[in-house]
């Protein structure tokens, strides 16, 4: 194409029209390419909070399903609980029903202990007059004291229900002062002799201490010591063996380590069956005690527990069946 004079203006229109619209044409394009991008993005969050929405709707579906649920077991709670309280009030009902009974029994009980003290006293005194007597056979001496131990048995055994009665209801209180705990037992140990000779039973007081001086109330004591005497007696085979071990030791009271009096009375009867352990300081039954041994009323042990433990002290019990027993006591 000859560009002269005539065509020289007019081409030049055409080239600045034509880079004109190239220019145009780029810009378009780059307002193409961002208008692309940005629905490119705009389809991204577009799928986003779809998923989103679909999220939601699923989890407002489990927690409107997780609501009803929790709403009918807590309706189910619920009623458990109206019937376990319900229950709760029936037996409680009961067991006042059951106290209020008991505590009729005790009071009953206890009055009766009171009527049988005064006669079972009227007819020990008379007893005693009459064995002081010189004009009496043989015969009736044997009679009388045969009546005689019996009346202070049961004098005895009243008592020891009395003083139950006392601990139960927190009235028992101690009379306590300082005394030789080696010169008491040994007191109360001798009185057992005749028996100890008369079923050929080895007997012995075993102690390193000559004398050891403790707070303690006589009469508890006493009563302690007379139990545990008298149980290691009934169940003690002919010809068997009881000891009495007598000790200071280092003793654990209340997580604190103090100076203490441990007294054992180890005998090699029949044994407590295991069954009956754990009870056994608090009631021994009928069935623990062989056939062929005495029986008994069974508050001899838990008498002495709660004297025991009115002295700050605890007790214990060990056994091993036909082997050996041997009842532990610990005075602070």
């Amino acid at each position: 194409m000859v560009i002269d004079s005539t065509n020289a203006l007019a081409i030049k229109y055409q080239t600045d029209e034509i880079i004109s619209l190239h220019s145009r044409i780029a810009s378009s394009k780059k307002t193409l390419d961002i208008q692309v991008k940005r629905f490119y993005s705009q389809q991204f969050w577009l799928i986003v909070a779809v998923v989103s929405l679909f999220a939601v709707i699923i989890l407002v579906i489990l927690l409107t399903r997780a609501f009803r649920n929790k709403a009918k077991a807590n309706a189910r709670l619920e009623l458990q609980k109206q019937e376990i309280i319900r229950q709760n009030d029936e037996l409680k009902r009961i067991s006042n029903e059951l106290e209020e009974a008991t505590r009729a029994k005790l009071i009953f009980f206890t009055n009766i202990s009171h009527e049988f003290r005064t006669p079972l006293t009227l007819i020990i005194g008379p007893l005693e007059t009459m064995l002081a007597s010189q004009t009496l056979s043989s015969e009736q001496k044997l009679q009388l004291e045969m009546m005689l131990r019996n009346a202070r048995r049961l004098l005895r055994l009243i008592n020891q229900l009395m003083d139950m009665r006392k601990i139960d209801n927190e009235k028992m209180k101690l009379q306590a002062g300082c005394y030789d705990i080696v010169s008491f037992l040994t007191e109360i140990m001798h009185a057992f002799d005749g028996l100890a000779a008369k079923k050929n039973i080895e007997y012995s007081f075993i102690t390193d201490n000559e004398q050891i001086m403790l707070y303690f109330d006589m009469d508890k004591v006493d009563k302690i010591f007379f139990n545990m005497l008298s149980n290691a007696f009934k169940f003690t085979p002919t010809s068997g063996t009881i000891d009495i071990n007598l000790k200071k030791v280092k003793h654990n009271f209340n997580g604190q380590d103090k100076e203490a009096v441990e007294i054992e009375f180890r005998d090699n009867g029949p044994g407590i069956q295991e069954q009956h352990m754990p009870g056994s300081l608090i009631a021994l039954p009928g069935g623990a005690q062989e056939a062929s041994l005495f029986p008994g009323t069974g508050i001899g042990l838990p008498l002495s527990k709660g004297f025991v433990e009115l002295h700050k002290g605890e007790i214990s019990v060990t056994s091993k069946r036909v082997l050996a027993r041997h009842f532990s006591s610990i005075f602070n």
